[in-house]
C-alpha cells in the first residue's frame, strides 16, 4: 500500500505496561481500525468497543479499540486506538501491520503539534504536557495540568490584551498630532503600564519556585566529616543509599536521591565532610561539595550535637554564611553538649534537631524545607506558576520592553513608547505560540517522546 504521510501511527505507552495503546492519528484513521479490528458495524465516536486485531488473517490480539471523530479529539483529527495487552511481542506486531497499511510512524511529538497547529492547544499547554508526563510530584504535577488547563495562556492573553488597548491608546496621539494629545495619553498610560510591569514581575518572581516544580527543589546537606549528613540522607530516602562508617571522610563524591515531600520535589544531595582533605582525592571530594553549596537552593548546614563546636563547624558556618540554610543538630539519641538555641545564636539559622537512626525529627525537618520551598513565591503570588524557563525569558523580555515605554512616556515619546509596547507583546506571543516561529517549535517538539 502507497504510504500515507497524512496519517501516523505510535505507542503511547511503555513496552511491557499491563495495557498498551497505540494511537492513530489522520483521514485514514477509520480506514485503519476497520482493517484491522474484527468490529464490523458502525463506530460510534468516543465509544470503546471489543474484538479482536486481526492482520493477514491471524489473530494478534484480543483488544479493545476506540474511533474519535474530527474535531473533537486531541490532535483535532480523526483518532482511532487500540487498547492492547501489554505484550512487547503483541505491540510490535500491531505497529508492523500499521506500517505494512501504508501509516507512518509518529515523530516525537508529533499528536501533540497537531493538536497545537489545529488550535486544540495552545503552544504552553503543548509543553505542559511532558512536564505532566514527567512530573515526580504532586505539586509539579499541578502545576503542569494547571498550565495544560489553560492557567498560563490567560494570564499572557490578559496581558496582551491589555498592551493592545495600550498600543492603541498611543498611536491615537501619533495618528493625531495636531490635537496635541501626547501628553495626556503618556499621562494616563504611564500608571496601566505600571500595573502591567508589576502583574509580568509577579510572574516572574514565580519562577524561583516553578524552577524547583520543574526541576527538584536542590538541598544539599554539607558539615564537618562525621556530623552525620549520610546516615541522615539514608533516613530521609528510606535505604541505605550513603556509606556510613566511623572513620571520617567517608564520603568522598556527591550522592543524589529525589524524594517526595508534601507534594515538593526534593533533590537531597550528600556532600564531603569540610575540612583540610590530605589526600587528593578527597580534595577533589571537597572541591565538589563546596560547588554544591554554591549550587543549592538550600543548605542543610549539619552540626553533632554530642561536641562542641570546633574550628571546621566554624568554617561550615562560614561556608553557608549569606545562603539559604537551615541548621540541623544531629544524633539527638546522645547527651547534648550543643544546645539548639546555642547554635541559633552563633548562626543566625533557624535549627532544628534530629535523631536519624530512630527517625526522630526528620517530620519537623520536612516541614521546615516546606516552609521554605512557600517562601519562594510572592505574597501577592499570581494564580499560574512560571515552570518553563523559555517562558520565563519571554516574561522577562516583555516587563524590559513594558519599562522601556514607561521611560518614553516621560519623555512623551509616543513614537519610541509604541515599539517599546509591541516588542513587550510579541515576547509574550512566544509563549503561546500567537508570535513564535517555526524553529522554535520544531526545538520544542523535538524533546517530547514518542507517541506524544
Amino acid at each position: 500500500m502507497q504510504m500515507d504521510n497524512n496519517t501516523i501511527y505510535a505507542l503511547a505507552t511503555p513496552l511491557g505496561a499491563g495495557v498498551a495503546v497505540v494511537r492513530i492519528s489522520g483521514p485514514k484513521s477509520e480506514p485503519a481500525l476497520r482493517a484491522l479490528f474484527s468490529h464490523r458495524g458502525d463506530y460510534e465516536s468516543h465509544r470503546l468497543f471489543h474484538g479482536n486485531v486481526i492482520f493477514d488473517g491471524e489473530i494478534i490480539d484480543d483488544a479493545m479499540a476506540v474511533l474519535m471523530r474530527a474535531p473533537k479529539s486531541y490532535t483535532g483529527e480523526d483518532v482511532a486506538e487500540f487498547h492492547i495487552h501489554g505484550s512487547p511481542a503483541v505491540a510490535k506486531k500491531l505497529l508492523a501491520a500499521l506500517a505494512r497499511l501504508g501509516l507512518r510512524l509518529a515523530e516525537p511529538g508529533e499528536f501533540t503539534r497537531r493538536a497545537f497547529e489545529n488550535g486544540k492547544l495552545d503552544l504552553s499547554a503543548a509543553e505542559a504536557v511532558m512536564d505532566l508526563v514527567s512530573a515526580s510530584a504532586e505539586e509539579s504535577a499541578k502545576a503542569a495540568l494547571a498550565q495544560l488547563k489553560g492557567s498560563m495562556f490567560l494570564a499572557v492573553t490578559a496581558l496582551q490584551d491589555e498592551l493592545t488597548d495600550a498600543i492603541a491608546r498611543a498611536e491615537a496621539g501619533i495618528d493625531y498630532p495636531e490635537e496635541d494629545w501626547e501628553s495626556d495619553i503618556a499621562d494616563e498610560l504611564r500608571p496601566a503600564l505600571e500595573a502591567i510591569g508589576a502583574r509580568l514581575q509577579r510572574l516572574i518572581d514565580s519562577g524561583a519556585q516553578g524552577r524547583c516544580l520543574r526541576e527538584g527543589l536542590r538541598v544539599v546537606l554539607c558539615g564537618r566529616p562525621n556530623a552525620g549528613k549520610s546516615t541522615l540522607l539514608n533516613a530521609l530516602v528510606g535505604e541505605d543509599r550513603a556509606i556510613v562508617t566511623a572513620v571520617p571522610g567517608t564520603t568522598r563524591d556527591l550522592i543524589e536521591e529525589q524524594v517526595d515531600w508534601k507534594g515538593i520535589p526534593v533533590r537531597l544531595i550528600d556532600t564531603a565532610g569540610l575540612r583540610e582533605a590530605t589526600d587528593e582525592v578527597e580534595q577533589i571530594g571537597v572541591g565538589r561539595a563546596r560547588q554544591a553549596i554554591e549550587e543549592a537552593d538550600l543548605l542543610l548546614a549539619l552540626f553533632d550535637s554530642s561536641r562542641p563546636l570546633n574550628d571546621e563547624d566554624r568554617s561550615v558556618l562560614s561556608a553557608v554564611r549569606a545562603r539559604p540554610a537551615l541548621a540541623v543538630l544531629t544524633k539527638g539519641d546522645l547527651p547534648a553538649v550543643l544546645s539548639k538555641d546555642e547554635l541559633q545564636e552563633l548562626s543566625g539559622l533557624p535549627a532544628v534537631t534530629v535523631c536519624a537512626r530512630e527517625e526522630g525529627g526528620l517530620g519537623e525537618l520536612e516541614e521546615a524545607v516546606s516552609r521554605f520551598f512557600e517562601s519562594l513565591a510572592p505574597a501577592d503570588r499570581e494564580q499560574v506558576v512560571v515552570t518553563n524557563r523559555r517562558h520565563l525569558d519571554a516574561l522577562c523580555r516583555a516587563k524590559e520592553g513594558v519599562e522601556a515605554a514607561r521611560a518614553a512616556m516621560e519623555q512623551y515619546d509616543l513614537d519610541c513608547a509604541t515599539i517599546d509596547l509591541r516588542r513587550a507583546w510579541s515576547a509574550l506571543g512566544q509563549i503561546t505560540g500567537r508570535t513564535v516561529d517555526s524553529a522554535i517549535i520544531d526545538r520544542i517538539f523535538e524533546k517530547f517522546c514518542l507517541g506524544k
